[in-house]
């Protein structure tokens, strides 16, 4: 089955951790609005085992509109009870919504650079990262205002354009997969609110670069668990096909694409089906 809506090409997605909600963004028309259109997933499922073909009319619950010229990422809270969404070049604002009933609580430019990505912490409700060119910021939301808090990732003479990126479950690291083709680990442990007269005791910061960089750009990044140590491990595709597996210090266990070569085109998504683990005994994912 196809879900239909959009009017433009579609330029993100986004499922809800409880797969509830499907959100997906979309390019328009420069000084015009575009669309971010939720859908409700098991009115899709229910519709596509009924053997419909183009089902969009039936399971979209909504459209959005905020963003100027294009969307540029989706991300859903730990409940997915609230989602961000971040826009392209012409607007880069980034925009936090309740998901249940479409209401836009807060907003704020994303930066002065331009950013790329947006991905909501794993364990909190009220906390997400953006990044993407010379710049991460780690933000907090204050609904009781509503307010964004953001503070910048202190990233000293290091200088990537970030496009892709993934949170460790325990929310004390996230891994930015960069333009250059290197993996950048960033600290992203902040204080609470304090008053502005209170400096910062805890800032966001700069853990290390990987030494490999791979041709297009590090298209992708996600998380693997390594059961013998407990950890995740980074498995990162690029836009030339390369698929790596890394240890949490970014040093490469193994080039998945091997004596076969690239994949047949980039890689621009990874999504892990069930719980995918590594095992130390054949060095391989599973």
């Amino acid at each position: 089955s196809f879900i239909d809506g959009h009017s433009d090409n579609v330029t993100c997605i986004a499922l809800s951790d409880d797969g509830r909600y499907m959100a997906t963004g979309q390019r328009a028309i420069a000084g015009i609005k575009a669309d971010v259109i939720m859908w409700d997933m098991e009115a899709a499922k229910e519709m596509s085992h009924s053997g419909h073909d183009m089902i969009g009319e039936g399971c979209m619950i909504r459209r959005l509109k905020q963003h100027i010229g294009k969307v540029q990422d989706i991300s859903f809270s730990q409940y997915s009870n609230y989602m961000a969404t971040l826009g392209g070049t012409d607007d880069n604002a980034v925009v936090v919504w309740n998901a249940d009933t479409g209401e836009a609580i807060c907003g704020s430019p994303a930066h002065t650079d331009t950013a790329f990505v947006v991905k909501w912490l794993n364990g909190r409700n009220d906390r997400f990262v953006t990044a993407g060119t010379f710049h991460a910021r780690i933000w907090q939301v204050d609904f009781s205002l509503p307010k964004l808090h953001p503070v910048d990732v202190k990233m000293g003479q290091l200088r990537r354009i970030c496009i892709s990126i993934a949170v460790e479950p325990d929310d004390h690291h996230c891994y930015c997969g960069t333009e250059t083709g290197d993996v950048v680990k960033l600290k992203i442990d902040r204080n609470e609110f304090k008053s502005y007269n209170d400096p910062d005791t805890v800032v966001p910061s700069l853990a290390c670069v990987s030494k490999d960089r791979h041709s297009q750009g590090i298209r992708a990044v996600a998380l693997v668990l390594d059961e013998e140590t407990g950890g995740h491990n980074v498995l990162v595709g690029s836009g030339q096909g390369d698929l790596v597996y890394m240890t949490p210090n970014l040093r490469t266990i193994k080039d998945l694409t091997g004596e076969e070569g690239n994949l047949c085109g980039g890689l621009c998504i990874l999504f892990l089906l069930g719980t995918l683990h590594h095992t130390h005994d054949d060095r391989s994912v599973a």
